[in-house]
């Protein structure tokens, strides 16, 4: 079946659209992934600050060595918020 140039043309059109879709389409999925793996390194080291934290009060090292402590924000806590302002 022969095809006219309009055809082609479209179809030529048509075949460059989709290929571009594709490339837009892998980009943002290689975002995505990468915001996901951000998230999920913040979540990793929050999970590590906050079992420190606990094994520093559950040991009570810290108590018996620092007769006065000024309460400052947790380690983790701070984490928390930097990796909320890391992930928006």
């Amino acid at each position: 079946m022969m095809h006219s140039t309009a055809e082609k043309q479209e179809l030529k059109e048509w075949q460059d659209s989709e290929k571009r879709d594709r490339k837009e389409n892998a980009a943002r999925q290689n975002e995505a992934m990468e915001q996901l793996l951000n998230v999920m390194e913040c979540q990793v080291v929050t999970l590590q600050l906050l079992a420190a934290e606990e094994e520093e009060m559950l040991c009570g090292t810290a108590a018996q060595t620092a007769p006065l402590r000024i309460q400052l924000p947790s380690a983790a806590s701070v984490n928390v918020l930097l990796c909320r302002e890391l992930t928006v």
